[in-house]
């Protein structure tokens, strides 16, 4: 009966870490998605004129400033993107230790 009371707590806090790598998973992916949308915008400003949305109508930009902008985005999504990662996995490490514990201990 003491590991029936043990693996009640064990098992909301797997539950747990199972709701949080899924959370951290999905910003990942948004993350992800916006690195892909910067890095295409990037692409685009090969060409001559750039232009920015600002409210609902577009405006004539500057070429190098956006550049700067959107490396800086870039980056930026790309170390948040890392940081997620490694989340995931500790969090993912953390559940397969629990099951572990679990399988043994039960």
């Amino acid at each position: 009966m003491a590991s029936e009371r043990e693996s009640g707590p064990s098992l909301a806090r797997l539950h747990e870490i199972e709701q949080s790598a899924h959370a951290h998973a999905v910003q990942r992916q948004s993350c992800q998605a916006q690195l892909a949308d910067a890095e295409n915008a990037l692409k685009e400003l090969a060409g001559g004129k750039a232009y920015r949305i600002v409210g609902a109508i577009m405006v004539e930009a500057d070429p190098a400033r956006l550049r700067e902008e959107l490396e800086e985005k870039r980056r930026s999504l790309e170390s948040r993107v890392a940081a997620l990662k490694r989340q995931e996995d500790r969090l993912r490490e953390e559940m397969r230790q629990l099951q572990q514990d679990a399988l043994k201990g039960g």
